[in-house]
């Protein structure tokens, strides 16, 4: 039996449909049950690379999603973001959170320390006391290797200008061979040291005790 070119367009249209919703749901397009998650507000004053959407971890474990984000004016902060958490997971008053990428090249998530159980549980829907803490960047990490590598090269630089040429290589071969022969004689006179010293704490116990009997 031969299939109708229209029942062919038809499977291959439910097929698109599927993979469509199958992907928007994997990726968080469309949530279902957000009554099993509570919202939290999170200040930060940089959260470059995070997206909406993106993961809420804790320890690793995925607990939740990045609702909004949203850009604040005249404020100490520059971003206010709005977190969904699993209803499983308890966050603290001292609770904080911290933007990580996932590997060097990875997408970044957002990483929640829940806090002390020695705190009181944060409200739904509150805000978390402590400000976030925005992720190092690659640039500045890059600034830092660079000036390092040359803080580096001018001391090995300095380093060369002083021992530079054959007559400072000879003194500092010099210096060596009398810190070697000092050493090796201070191991010689170790001994004959040690020797003194029990001879000196004999005399004086035979002092101590002849004061003693007196």
């Amino acid at each position: 039996m031969q299939i109708k070119t229209e029942t062919r367009v038809g499977f291959f249209v439910l097929a698109a449909i599927a993979i469509f919703l199958y992907m928007s749901f994997h990726i968080g397009v469309f949530r279902f049950g957000t009554y099993r998650y509570n919202p939290y507000i999170i200040y930060f004053e940089d959260v470059s690379g995070l997206k909406q959407k993106a993961d809420v971890k804790i320890s690793g474990v995925k607990v939740g999603w990045v609702e909004d984000i949203n850009l604040l004016r005249n404020n100490s902060f520059n971003a206010k973001i709005k977190v969904m958490v699993h209803r499983g997971y308890t966050l603290r008053e001292n609770a904080y959170a911290i933007i990580r990428q996932d590997g060097l090249l990875g997408s970044k998530f957002l990483e929640i320390e829940p806090g002390d159980r020695m705190f009181r549980p944060l409200p739904v829907g509150s805000t978390l006391d402590r400000p976030g803490k925005s992720p190092v960047e690659m640039d500045e990490l890059l600034q830092q290797t660079k000036r390092i590598a040359g803080n580096i090269e001018d001391v090995t630089e300095s380093l060369k200008n002083v021992l530079g040429g054959d007559q400072r290589q000879e003194q500092l071969g010099g210096l060596i061979d009398n810190m070697s022969s000092a050493l090796v004689s201070l191991k010689d006179a170790a001994p004959a040291f040690q020797e003194n010293i029990i001879k000196i704490a004999d005399v004086f116990d035979r002092d101590f005790n002849r004061v003693a009997d007196k």
